[in-house]
């Protein structure tokens, strides 16, 4: 494993965390930029991580397939698994209350 695309990939992990602590801040608003801009930070993540630990072991062919599968996978976990469990350390406010 080289260090460049291990590099990469820690800044991708880095910016989908500071993207998901936006999203909560932003009290998980349910608009289609914000939904693309999670998919496409997980989608980045997924996609580099895969590249940073097999670039050097599979055939190009293969790498391209797990590339975009792990990208999919992980930017749909981004979208909508992991602001659904981050609502368990960060609630989603209720602005409608009175009190």
């Amino acid at each position: 494993m080289t260090l460049y695309p291990l590099l990469v990939w820690i800044f991708s992990v880095i910016a989908v965390i500071y993207i998901q602590l936006r999203y909560a801040r932003a009290n998980y608003p349910s608009t289609w930029q914000w939904k693309l801009t999670l998919f496409l930070s997980g989608f980045s993540c997924g996609a580099m991580g895969s590249v940073a630990f097999l670039h050097q072991t599979a055939a190009w062919r293969a790498l391209l397939l797990m590339t975009a599968f792990s990208g999919i996978f992980a930017g749909l976990g981004f979208t909508f698994l992991t602001p659904y469990n981050m609502q368990n350390f960060i609630p989603k406010r209720d602005d409608h209350s009175n009190t």
